[in-house]
């Protein structure tokens, strides 16, 4: 017996509902403005907060006396020929921590009074406002001199160059010593500037 059965049709489920979905999505309400800035607002936020942890500062309030550039924990900052070059204007290795630590004639107390005395307040930076640490790098040879005076950190206003003048017109320091044989030394120093 032949009867006229279903056969087979080829179709497919993929456009089932489909002018349900449009509906749906015609009816639902627009983003809105406010949501856009606040998505807008976070790609600069995100931009300053990967510049704000990428820059690494030694803080003020760690460096207060004359230290060898060898001792900071910190990461140094400054000129990059500094670490570069460790020969000596007298042709010796020059030192970035010693046993001994140089310091000034007579003291820190000494070299404070010398600051107080010498140490002019550079007038456009008076003007400008200008306040902080100006950090100085240098070697003390093993005579005792003070040379390749450079700027780590500086504040501006005039205040940069009157450290390494202060530093040049210095009297001669203790020169460091290792394993009891005096060696030149790459020292760091903070100044403080601050209007009364």
């Amino acid at each position: 017996m032949i009867t006229g059965g279903q056969g087979w049709h080829f179709m497919n489920n993929f456009n089932q509902f489909q002018t349900k979905k449009r509906i749906i999505m015609m009816s639902k309400p627009q983003s809105h403005k406010k949501e856009m800035r606040r998505f807008l607002l976070a790609i600069p936020v995100m931009a300053a907060l990967f510049f704000v942890f990428s820059c690494e500062i030694t803080p003020e309030e760690d460096i207060d006396a004359p230290t060898m550039m060898g001792e900071s924990k910190t990461p140094q900052i400054g000129p990059a020929d500094m670490t570069a070059r460790k020969m000596a204007m007298d042709g010796d290795v020059i030192f970035d921590v010693v046993e001994k630590q140089p310091e000034p004639q007579g003291g820190m107390s000494a070299w404070n009074q010398y600051l107080s005395e010498n140490l002019e307040y550079p007038a456009e930076a008076k003007r400008l406002g200008i306040e902080g640490s100006v950090i100085a790098v240098f070697v003390v040879n093993t005579d005792g001199s003070l040379s390749d005076i450079d700027i780590l950190r500086g504040i501006g206003g005039g205040a940069d160059e009157e450290v390494i003048r202060i530093i040049e017109n210095a009297p001669n320091w203790i020169p460091g010593e290792q394993r009891e044989r005096v060696v030149n030394t790459r020292m760091r120093i903070p100044v403080r500037f601050a209007l009364k």
